[in-house]
């Protein structure tokens, strides 16, 4: 079924995969059954490549990344991948670490984090 708004029809098609082309015809129903087909115009389209979600927990989608102490001098990050990787594979994850919140206590004086992987 459509959704009208301001006397126009239209429907969202949803969970589509970024980059894959889909193409779209409509036809119109009453009583008696269906008219012909008709593509859009444009004839397909394709959701962009995004940037992926944010990170997750290995243990809950709905959680952080977690965090634990790995030797008296080093943390280990557990890291989940995003729910939504954005339309194309996951290459890799940027890590930053900073004795400040707001991560620009980096030497540098360019407002950077103390440092990254």
């Amino acid at each position: 079924n459509g959704h009208y708004i301001d006397d126009s029809i239209y429907y969202v098609i949803e969970h589509l995969v970024p980059g894959m082309k889909m193409f779209v015809r409509v036809s119109a129903g009453n009583k008696v059954g269906f008219g012909p087909r008709r593509k859009t115009a444009p004839e397909f389209f394709s959701p962009t490549l995004q940037r992926p979600g944010t990170p997750t927990s290995l243990y809950s989608d709905d959680s952080p990344p977690y965090l634990s102490v790995h030797s008296p001098v080093s943390l280990k990050v557990h890291i989940g991948p995003p729910v939504f990787d954005g339309g194309s594979p996951l290459t890799s994850f940027l890590i930053e670490w900073d004795p400040l919140p707001t991560f620009d206590s980096s030497n540098l004086g360019d407002g950077s984090s103390f440092g990254s992987a």
